[in-house]
């Protein structure tokens, strides 16, 4: 069980533009959708973490896709697969040969993208190693305001994004982890991102 680090993001700028940002945040299952802001390789929902190791005997395999150029669709081929063999990523309802497939996936990942699981690339890419939840959103005619918890820390990746590609509003975002004892804000307008120092925190938010 994690400590939920309570967030709140406001982005202000003119209504029509809120509008547009919602609607490009919103998924079918969420208000604000990390995925929608940094997307998470396919590959990565058919990977448990920690990652399988390679069956002895198939370490050459697993050496090869060290060397895959970017851009090489092994990725593809091996989640064809596991599609096809309906799998879970529960690792005791694998069989052998998807258990194969799934350490060849990881290891194809970690070649293309770095990372071998899921975990490892969430907390690189989007500061924390879940996405968004509990989350809330209000629009006014000059802001939108999200209240969500995130696992352990605040999505500062997420937020640096969202700054960047979109220059025209401006960001605040406060995190509080009373559970930790620390709060923290981050400011972004104009493309820019300034991450204040975490702060003395030892409320009842978070934790």
């Amino acid at each position: 069980m994690p400590n939920w680090v309570v967030n709140a993001l406001y982005i202000y700028g003119p209504a029509a533009r809120l509008a547009q940002v919602r609607e490009t945040l919103e998924a079918q299952d969420s208000l604000l959708d990390f995925n929608k802001v940094i997307p998470m390789p396919r590959g990565y929902n058919y990977v448990v973490s920690p990652a399988p190791s390679t069956p002895n005997g198939e370490a050459p395999y697993n050496q090869s896709l060290k060397t895959i150029p970017s851009g090489v669709d092994v990725e593809a081929h091996l989640i064809e697969f596991l599609e096809a063999e309906k799998v879970d990523c529960d690792p005791p309802s694998l069989s052998q040969k998807a258990r194969t497939y799934v350490s060849y996936l990881s290891a194809c990942l970690r070649a293309l993208y770095g990372y071998p699981s899921w975990y490892e690339w969430c907390c690189e890419n989007w500061g924390t190693k879940w996405g968004a939840n509990r989350v809330k959103c209000v629009q006014t005619k000059s802001s939108l305001q999200y209240r969500f918890d995130t696992a352990w820390s605040q999505p500062i990746p997420v937020i640096k994004h969202l700054v960047t590609t979109h220059p025209d509003l401006k960001f605040v975002a406060k995190a509080w982890d009373g559970g930790a004892g620390w709060k923290r804000v981050v400011h972004g307008a104009k493309g820019e991102t300034v991450v204040g120092a975490s702060a003395s925190y030892h409320g009842k938010r978070g934790g």
